[in-house]
């Protein structure tokens, strides 16, 4: 179960903050797995990794407790055509782009439910 959580769902704690104050949800896609749901009860409040990829596209639902923030590593070919809520996550409250990666858009965001979606290919 732990490396479901750590490794498919992503949920990751960064040890600079701890207490889950600041952590990471980087799913790892692949396995032929299209969809994760996974929940972490840490010291800060539940933290909650949910994708499913379906027809070259992923929607990625995340819960961050209150008090904390979290980098969000979501699969995309661009960062800038992933949207949260359904609208460009370079806009969304709460949401601030932090860099694009090869495969990703790396995301910081602030407590609070979030779903982002962005196309894989």
């Amino acid at each position: 179960y732990e490396w479901i959580i750590g490794s498919v769902a992503g949920i990751r704690p960064d040890f600079d903050y701890p207490g889950y104050r600041h952590f990471y949800i980087a799913p790892r896609l692949g396995g032929g797995l299209t969809w994760v749901k996974a929940a972490y009860d840490s010291l800060s409040g539940r933290i909650e990794s949910n994708y499913e990829v379906k027809d070259g596209q992923i929607v990625l639902t995340v819960l961050v407790p209150p008090n904390t923030r979290a980098t969000v590593v979501v699969p995309a070919v661009d960062a800038g055509s992933v949207t949260e809520s359904d609208r460009p996550a370079s806009r969304a409250q709460g949401v601030r782009l932090l860099r694009q990666e090869q495969g990703a858009g790396l995301f910081e965001v602030q407590s609070g439910r979030y779903r982002f979606a962005a196309r894989l290919k």
